[in-house]
């Protein structure tokens, strides 16, 4: 996870897909939240963000993905 203190605030860099499909965007919330996100998450250093987004894909809804046009 890239995560560090700027002086200002907390610098945490996250990746997020937005996932469509006849209309609809995919969106996910924890039970403990009060507030939808797009689905994603953080990237080991290194990796890049179309694997990243493809890895938390997997781990959160379970299917194998392919990452289209990064915006």
């Amino acid at each position: 996870m890239l995560v560090f203190d700027t002086g200002q605030g907390l610098f945490n860099y996250r990746v997020a897909d937005i996932c469509a499909h006849d209309g609809h965007v995919l969106l996910h919330r924890a039970e403990s939240e009060d507030f939808w996100n797009l689905p994603g998450g953080r990237p080991e250093l290194g990796e890049a963000s179309a694997a990243a987004l493809a890895r938390a894909m997997q781990k959160e809804i379970g299917l194998s993905v392919e990452v289209g046009r990064l915006m």
